[in-house]
């Protein structure tokens, strides 16, 4: 169910008639579906043709549900939000899921080699599925005292008023990216969404000049204006680069408490695009006026972050967990106590909980915090689990000595994900244990054919790996000519991706500037 979907049927739902809340519980005393899933553990880990990385990945996600489900028929009203429909829809499908996982167990078990691909390709999309589901119920059931839904009819009338923001937002998905950022409201002015569509060509010809014109024109006195134009002029497409000007734009708006510009203003400053902005401090010396502005940047990014604006927030985290300094003057002073309390301001955020890791990860070198490497694996698994493609990496790495064969997945994941790092990490694994006689070779070429499967833009990096085994003689008898053949192909594929991307790069640039989604 897509989330379009899904939306719509929460609001079906709620209209009708909900079930009492005992019949909800009782579904999962009823023990059927957990007898299922304890019978498959027993019959996968007893399985002597499935992969061992394979049987780990599958057991744990099977012993994840059935724990659940024991959990939920054992005790009565552990969610805590309101049981609706669209719940017991949630938890009608999760049943039928692992009653089809069993049967295509079944039906594996009982199929020869030929027709057995399809069938496993079917499990294996089953199985992950069910982690989702998984995942849903383990994080239902943490949720407390959440706000139960009485007026519908208040519900939907709030929900009606947002509607034109929501159309606006969809409308301006090939628009400029910082008109994505500032709608938060219905366009009041309609001059500027006149201006939009100009520029994305929605419902008229595009002309981006004349969008330009009216940005402009609106800029003298609308805030939303001026924070486009800053953005364009920071862009350098529509118009000559001019950080300067784009500076004027942002600090000028930054009183109708738009933080996206309180960011911007604030960054120029920080890397030294700018200087001398500020009036009044004209008899400080070069120096001093360049440390003045920085403080009063800073205070931008307090500001901001203090309104909650994400980005802000996590600048301040990394600059007080590196500190900063212009030429020998230190500004800011390394402090992982207020590095630390600006990463958890973004509680939610995947980036946040991957920096709020590899700070603990540094402050744990030091004695007096070695107690905080014990939150580094959640904080990355978080990070993990909300798709931050940088944490499969560093999750991976740090689970190798812990759980290996986790490790292995996480790293797969990453890889597929297009992850070149974990690609790397994980073939430089699968070589060393080819060398150990710790795997199969075959079983490698098979994992590399499935990441294949899964993404076909690692081929190139996958027929590199491929030749390097076959060119070293690793785990099997070497063979140039086919090392050859690899290496071949993977010239062949790595020239047409780079020309590939040179003409995306080139559409791009005439087509749509960078600004654009």
């Amino acid at each position: 169910m897509n989330s379009c979907n899904f939306i719509e049927y929460v609001f079906h739902s709620l209209n009708e008639q909900v079930p009492q809340s005992e019949e909800f519980y009782e579904a999962f005393k009823a023990q059927v579906a957990h007898q299922q899933l304890c019978d498959l553990i027993s019959q996968v880990q007893m399985n002597s043709s499935m992969k061992t990385n394979e049987k780990y990945l599958v057991t744990k996600i099977l012993t994840s549900m059935a724990q659940i489900i024991k959990k939920l028929g054992q005790q009565s009203g552990l969610i805590k939000i309101r049981i609706n429909q669209a719940l017991f829809n949630i938890q009608r499908d999760t049943f039928c899921l692992i009653s089809d996982i069993y049967d295509t167990y079944i039906i594996i078990e009982q199929t020869g080699k030929c027709g057995r691909d399809s069938i496993l390709r079917q499990f294996d999309m089953q199985i992950r599925k069910l982690d989702n589901f998984s995942f849903f119920w383990h994080n239902l059931i943490n949720l407390d005292n959440q706000l139960e839904l009485k007026d519908i009819q208040q519900l939907k009338t709030k929900f009606e008023q947002k509607l034109d923001t929501l159309i606006n937002q969809i409308k301006l998905e090939q628009g400029p990216k910082i008109i994505q950022k500032i709608v938060e409201v219905p366009i009041q002015n309609e001059k500027l969404l006149e201006a939009h569509e100009l520029y994305a060509g929605l419902g008229r010809e595009s002309n981006k000049m004349a969008a330009l014109e009216l940005y402009q024109q609106l800029a003298k006195s609308d805030g939303k204006a001026q924070v486009i134009m800053g953005q364009i002029l920071l862009e350098g497409k529509l118009l000559p680069q001019d950080p300067e000007r784009a500076f004027d734009y942002f600090y000028n708006c930054k009183d109708q408490s738009n933080t996206y510009s309180m960011f911007n203003a604030a960054q120029l400053i920080l890397q030294g695009k700018i200087h001398k902005k500020f009036q009044g401090n004209n008899k400080l010396k070069d120096d001093d006026f360049r440390i003045y502005e920085c403080q009063q940047a800073i205070e931008l990014l307090k500001k901001a972050a203090d309104m909650k604006h994400t980005e802000s927030i996590l600048y301040l985290g990394v600059l007080y967990e590196e500190g900063y300094k212009i030429d020998q003057q230190q500004i800011i002073e390394p402090d992982y106590h207020q590095s630390e309390k600006y990463y958890k301001m973004a509680a939610g955020n995947p980036q946040a909980y991957h920096k709020l890791g590899l700070l603990y990860k540094k402050m744990s070198q030091i004695p007096i915090y070695k107690n905080k490497a014990d939150n580094i694996q959640d904080l990355f698994k978080q990070a993990k689990n909300l798709d931050y493609l940088p944490a499969f990496y560093d999750l991976g790495e740090l689970l190798i000595s812990r759980e290996p064969q986790m490790a292995e997945l996480t790293l797969e994941q990453g890889a597929i994900k297009g992850d070149i790092k974990c690609l790397r990490k994980l073939m430089n694994l699968k070589i060393q244990q080819l060398k150990l006689d710790q795997c199969d070779v075959q079983e490698v070429f098979e994992q590399l054919d499935q990441m294949e499967i899964n993404n076909s833009q690692l081929k190139s990096w996958l027929e590199y790996y491929r030749g390097k085994i076959y060119k070293n003689g690793i785990g099997i008898e070497k063979n140039n000519q086919k090392a050859q053949e690899h290496f071949n192909s993977e010239l062949e594929l790595s020239q047409v991706m780079t020309n590939a991307n040179k003409l995306y790069m080139w559409l791009q640039q005439i087509h749509t500037p960078t600004f654009l989604h």
